[in-house]
């Protein structure tokens, strides 16, 4: 009853181009939805440019982004909007929509568990929460696959959108760890983030689970991702 009169008082505004929802859409319009500049990469199993960022670093089985982000587009506002603007239910509703369009082309086949990103505790604490984990719950809403948190922040390293590409590469160096290993072994896990610039905290993350977990299989989906 509450919402019903805040949405009364208060009509809700596509995130996207500002237009007032209509009824069955959240947060974003049918049109902006159909607009989202998507990469299409995961129709590109054996090729594409989120493979060709972690060929020969590290083991994995595939990898893929869902949207393009550019300064200034669609995606980039999205994710400013859930990150900074304390809306961290936008990006549970854009994992759900990114799982559901992917389930069709069976990207989540013989995926075991899915795995966010994580956040050091600190700046989890300043924002409230870390918005990927809101997007791996929206994908594990659409196909039911279990969200595991064995992956951790061991230390804070700054915010990297300042750095420059080789010390985007050094900066999170050691930054991740994990509990329970042995809980992975043999299984295929996801590993989720926002946004692939350098790939550079993906390499640490995954990097950090291959050490830990070595018979653990490893694939990447990312929100978005720079060209």
């Amino acid at each position: 009853m509450f919402r019903l009169l805040i949405d009364t008082l208060f009509p809700p505004r596509c995130v996207g181009c500002g237009s007032y929802l209509l009824a069955g859409e959240d947060y974003i319009c049918l049109q902006c939805i159909s607009d989202l500049p998507r990469t299409l990469y995961y129709l590109q199993p054996e090729s594409n440019p989120m493979i060709d960022r972690f060929a020969g670093i590290f083991p994995f089985e595939r990898a893929t982004s869902w949207l393009y982000y550019i300064h200034g587009n669609i995606t980039s506002h999205i994710i400013h909007t859930f990150k900074y603007h304390r809306q961290p239910q936008l990006a549970r509703r854009i994992g759900a929509l990114m799982a559901e369009e992917m389930t069709m082309n069976g990207y989540f086949y013989d995926i075991d568990y899915i795995m966010p990103v994580p956040q050091h505790w600190t700046r989890r604490m300043h924002r409230g929460y870390n918005q990927t984990e809101y997007l791996a719950d929206g994908i594990s809403e659409v196909t039911d696959l279990p969200v595991l948190d064995n992956l951790y922040a061991a230390r804070r390293h700054r915010s990297q959108t300042a750095f420059s590409l080789a010390e985007r590469r050094a900066n999170p160096t050691g930054s991740f760890s994990v509990h329970h290993p042995d809980q992975l072994s043999d299984s295929h896990i996801l590993v989720i983030d926002d946004v692939c610039t350098t790939g550079a905290t993906l390499i640490e993350a995954c990097t950090a689970l291959h050490t830990a977990a070595p018979t653990a299989r490893l694939s990447i989906l990312t929100l978005a991702s720079t060209i």
